[in-house]
């Protein structure tokens, strides 16, 4: 069975029944092969495209690395542990949203990762300003955060059209 929050954007087919509806996807068998549980092949792999969930993860273990390859002056530093705590949260709050009470729930916290994710472009580009770090060098993480930012944006505007 599906949680709740991801019932909100599975297809209907999806909905009445998850092993099925796995096994159509043309990722099923690979992911049997290797011993995936219908779960685990609905948190890794959606339709094809990787989980949100997973790219955030991504996103803030490249923050990461990007704090700890930073000068060790006091304004990099500043600026940086601001960087690493905003884009951290993104993930965390967006896994809370999967245990969402209500679609309104699920919108608020939605909300409140790309806030952080807002608060994290913030912070790279002072980096950037500051002649901290190169533009060049911190152009995909910019990416990055615009396409999450785009996709959070996509589903509370969905969820909020089924209201």
């Amino acid at each position: 069975m599906l949680r709740y929050s991801e019932r909100r954007l599975a297809p209907k087919a999806a909905q009445t029944n998850t092993t099925s509806w796995l096994k159509q996807n043309a990722l099923y068998p690979q992911a049997k092969a290797r011993g995936f549980t219908a779960n685990r092949i609905r948190t890794e792999n959606v339709e094809g495209r990787e989980d949100l969930r997973i790219r955030t993860k991504r996103f803030a273990l490249r923050i990461i690395r990007l704090f700890q390859s930073l000068p060790s002056t006091t304004e990099a530093q500043i600026i940086g542990k601001q960087v690493l705590r905003s884009a951290t949260s993104v993930g965390a709050q967006y896994r809370e949203a999967f245990r969402a009470k209500s679609d309104a729930d699920f919108i608020n916290k939605l909300q409140s990762c790309s806030q952080e994710l807002e608060e994290t472009v913030y912070w790279l580009e002072l980096l950037i300003e500051a002649e901290i770090i190169p533009e060049h060098k911190l152009a995909d993480l910019m990416q990055e955060a615009d396409e999450i930012m785009a996709i959070f944006i996509t589903i509370i505007c969905k969820v909020k059209q089924r209201q």
